[in-house]
């Protein structure tokens, strides 16, 4: 396969995650973790998109907690998005693919609300935070008040 082909088959990856992983995903934080662990990926011989980035590396380049890093990919893990393919020893981090499915949150716990903006709640409404109390979408439209 030459150079032009491979490179048109990872743009169409992208893209994909891009238009249909990216906003199932909980948070801002999972998106970044994925974005990173897209661009150490390499295409395996059966079309798959493969890394073996460790925590540690994905935190340096993120700017993100190694702890945030790795719940990150536990909950991408649960919710289908990443497959651990060989756990990794010593210095090697895991063996991961990007299965390029949609985060399953059936599958997941309940996304927390640590990204700016508010969360999705698994009703679908945006959830934000005044005061330290919860308002859904709908509720904060009650009454004229919107935003």
């Amino acid at each position: 396969m030459n150079g032009k082909a491979k490179s048109t088959r990872r743009f169409e990856a992208l893209r994909h995650l891009r238009n249909s992983v990216i906003p199932t995903l909980p948070g801002s934080s999972h998106a970044h973790v994925l974005r990173v662990c897209w661009e150490d990926a390499y295409t395996t011989d059966d079309n798959v998109q493969q890394f073996d980035t460790t925590k540690d590396q994905i935190a340096a380049v993120s700017l993100l907690h190694p702890r945030t890093v790795q719940k990150c990919l536990s909950e991408m893990e649960k919710g289908g998005v990443i497959l651990t393919k060989k756990v990794g020893e010593g210095n090697r981090g895991s063996v991961r693919i990007i299965t390029g499915h949609p985060y399953r949150r059936g599958d997941a716990p309940p996304p927390q609300a640590h990204d700016r903006g508010g969360v999705v709640s698994q009703r679908g409404g945006v959830v934000s935070h005044r005061g330290g109390t919860r308002y859904t979408l709908s509720e904060q439209n009650k009454g004229g008040r919107l935003s």
